[in-house]
């Protein structure tokens, strides 16, 4: 019965092949030119979207660049990192900005102009 499962461990020097989609460093990548495109919009910096501030006008910028990036595919976690925040703000941001989505169209519309540079969404 044990011949039927799956070995622990490589056999004979080979690796295990990665089954999940690539979510390291060049997604990071991708999610800091987000964050700068959407800094850039704004006219702010992406240093002031990663810091510590808490103004509300950043906070809201912030929210905005993390809704981008998970839209984008980046994992939760991997845009936590690009904002040094944790998984739950970026659940949060992307809540909050979903919600004021509907009511207001054309931040809906601000939000797809800047996705659409970055996300083929055919």
């Amino acid at each position: 019965m044990n011949d039927k499962l799956p070995p622990m461990r490589p056999v004979n020097g080979e690796t295990f092949k990665n089954t999940r989609p690539n979510r390291n460093n060049n997604n990071i990548e991708l999610g800091e030119r987000i964050a700068s495109r959407v800094a850039e919009i704004y006219g702010t910096t992406f240093d002031e979207l990663k810091g510590q501030k808490r103004t509300e006008l950043l906070s809201w910028q912030r929210s905005v660049a993390m809704d981008i990036c998970q839209i984008a595919g980046l994992s939760q976690e991997t845009t936590g990192k690009v904002f040094n925040r944790g998984h739950s703000t970026v659940s949060y941001a992307r809540k909050r900005v979903n919600n004021f989505c509907h009511v207001h169209k054309d931040l809906a519309e601000d939000r797809a102009k800047v996705l659409a540079e970055f996300v083929d969404l055919k």
